[in-house]
């Protein structure tokens, strides 16, 4: 195999290859055999088929096969000859392929590659997290919160009242000047909580066997898109409502939610910890981005359309287990559309982060990766060696260890590390 490599600008290559018919007579033979042992002919035995016969019916298809597949190799080999990392898939053009016997195969591949960058003055940025602080009412709101999670609930006849669990049917629907057989809100909901604000609003007072005819918007934001936004009305019967009473905040209680407090006081204390420590990191996420900002304003460098491709790709690949045939996934067009914006920033990000982990020698510790997958391990409450053990032979051990380097990296930028101790 010979690669002939060209310049076409900065960021893209024209990698021109040959592959004798030496090679391509071995890879055919390879597939050849390959066929032979499966392919089923009336009047001879699976496996035992004469092999002029097979190349006489599968000739074509078997080159086309060693073709592909030596196309692929060839070209990888091509770039990492030549130390060119391509930031997508490249464009094949002037591929020759004989289909009609062993010949040389020819092909040309056009790639874009990411340009070399310089990310200068990360290290004297004005950028710090700022300071936060938690206020009684956030505790008092979370232990409210928590406390009507595991309120009992009782069957009542009084008017219905904020933070009663109703039950509804919905009659005489009319969604967007369309009647509909279903009106597409949940049958039992707590008022003041309900994703239809109209609810919360126009229940309020009702009573068991009253119906309301109410006219409702869904919001932008409702769980179902494909009605947001849209305009509807329903005649909305009350069948059921349920008062919520209270638990004591006691031992029971307690135990119930899974907590080491013993009482109110010790329940306040680790709910402001837990904000704190929630503040904290938003807080800190705030300033990387704003450090990063910065860093991209300074440090302009071009994003090669192949890799804008291929980030858009993967997420759109990432996200297919959100869509289903009532909800289908947008196309890649839609994608590149509505998120290139995105993807640009997010490789931007990691370009600049990798340059600095890499011009800083930053490193992490065995120490600090075991951590790491401990406070996971804690999170999913799965034994750690099992499951470092598992990230071991799925090679994400290798992610988990690059994304601290990123971490320390990010911390350095905003000031909460020093950069003499991420050497």
């Amino acid at each position: 195999m010979s690669a002939k490599i060209e310049e076409l600008g900065e960021w893209k290559k024209k990698i021109s290859v040959q592959i004798p018919k030496e090679e391509v007579q071995k890879e055919f033979d390879k597939v050849l055999s390959d066929v032979k042992k499966k392919v089923d002919i009336q009047g001879f035995r699976k496996g035992k088929v004469p092999e002029k016969i097979v190349i006489s019916r599968y000739g074509e298809s078997i080159i086309m096969d060693a073709a592909e597949k030596l196309i692929s190799q060839a070209y990888g080999k091509a770039c990492a000859d030549n130390k060119i990392n391509p930031a997508g898939d490249p464009v094949f053009e002037d591929t020759k392929v004989n289909v009609k016997e062993i010949d040389d195969i020819s092909f040309v591949a056009l790639v874009e590659i990411d340009p070399e960058i310089k990310i200068e003055n990360y290290k004297n940025l004005d950028v710090k997290a700022k300071e936060v602080v938690v206020e009684d009412s956030e505790i008092d709101a979370i232990i409210e919160t928590i406390k009507n999670q595991r309120a009992e609930l009782n069957e009542t006849n009084e008017p219905i009242k904020k933070g009663d669990v109703v039950g509804l049917e919905y009659e005489n629907i009319v969604i967007d000047g369309e009647k509909s057989a279903q009106f597409p809100a949940p049958q039992m909901i707590e008022v003041g909580n309900a994703n239809l604000e109209e609810l919360n609003r126009e229940l309020l007072g009702q009573k068991i066997g009253d119906k309301k005819e109410i006219s409702f918007v869904f919001p932008s934001n409702y769980p179902l898109p494909e009605y947001a936004g849209k305009n509807a009305s329903a005649s909305v019967k009350i069948t059921q409502i349920r008062a919520k009473t209270l638990l004591p905040l006691d031992e029971e209680f307690f135990a119930q939610i899974g907590t080491t407090a013993k009482n109110e006081e010790e329940l306040r204390a680790i709910v402001k910890d837990n904000v704190l420590h929630k503040k904290k990191n938003e807080a800190k996420e705030e300033a990387f981005e704003k450090a990063i900002e910065e860093l991209t304003k300074k440090n302009e460098f071009f994003v090669p359309e192949a890799r804008i491709k291929y980030y858009i790709e993967n997420l759109r690949k990432n996200e297919e287990h959100y869509f289903n045939a009532k909800n289908p996934q947008p196309t890649f067009e839609e994608y590149y559309k509505n998120r290139k914006d995105e993807a640009e920033k997010a490789i931007r990000r990691f370009r600049i982060l990798n340059y600095i982990v890499e011009q800083e020698k930053i490193k992490v510790n065995t120490e600090e990766v075991d951590a790491h997958i401990e406070n996971i391990a804690k999170m999913y409450n799965y034994p750690f060696e099992q499951f470092k053990e598992s990230l071991r032979r799925s090679g994400e051990i290798m992610n988990v260890r690059e994304e601290l380097k990123i971490n320390k990296a990010l911390n350095c930028l905003i000031g909460e590390a020093k950069w003499e101790s991420a050497e």
